[in-house]
């Protein structure tokens, strides 16, 4: 309720700055779909979202970092509804934008291409879920080499994946590889080096031969 009252509190001051119908308040107004998705409330966040995308388009920004960013809370929306068809139409049109301005091997779209994968894997839809993930596992080695919190985390994906599938060797084998990473970055130990032994626990407690 306090996040609603700010940003009543913000539109008010847009709205005296600013023409109506403007980028600025499109930009407004995804914070308002970051509000409603919270509160799970999906047809407001939609209307906020369709209210920024109407804006963009009048001031022909429908190819700008903005605009992808608002296709991106489109599909997120769409994916809480259980709506696939249109979470990967967005996502898709997210992800066109994003590769005309940073290029196709770039961290940008990388993370793009992860959250598909993400998007496939809560609907279970694993082989699909699999390909996405090895497209950004070897995107990322690429761009960042294997040393490197996003690759780990993309084998603690592939790692949840496997065990989802109940394929425990495949699944300890991504864990091992992320956590050997984890533990190169942090040799102190964090949060994600406790997650991941956390992990590795469970899996030797699924097995057998214990």
């Amino acid at each position: 309720k306090n996040a609603e009252m700010e940003y009543l509190k913000a539109k008010l001051i847009y709205d005296s700055l600013f023409v109506e119908n403007s980028p600025e308040k499109a930009r407004l107004n995804m914070g308002f779909c970051w509000l409603y998705i919270y509160r799970k409330n999906y047809e407001a966040a939609l209307d906020y979202c369709n209210q920024g995308l109407a804006m963009y388009k009048k001031f022909g920004m429908e190819e700008t970092l903005d605009c992808a960013n608002l296709y991106g809370m489109f599909s997120l929306v769409y994916s809480h509804k259980h709506d696939l068809n249109n979470a990967f139409y967005y996502k898709e049109m997210e992800l066109k934008i994003n590769q005309e301005l940073f290029g196709k091997e770039s961290s940008q779209v990388a993370f793009i291409i992860g959250s598909i994968a993400g998007i496939y894997q809560s609907q279970s839809k694993f082989i699909d879920a699999k390909n996405y993930y090895n497209r950004v596992l070897n995107l990322q080695l690429k761009i960042f080499g294997e040393t490197n919190l996003n690759v780990a985390q993309t084998y603690s994906s592939i790692g949840s994946l496997f065990k989802e599938l109940s394929n425990i060797d495949s699944a300890m084998f991504y864990n091992m590889k992320a956590l050997k990473i984890f533990e190169t970055i942090y040799p102190n130990g964090n949060d994600n080096t406790i997650a991941m032994f956390d992990n590795i626990a469970e899996l030797f407690l699924s097995t057998e031969d214990l």
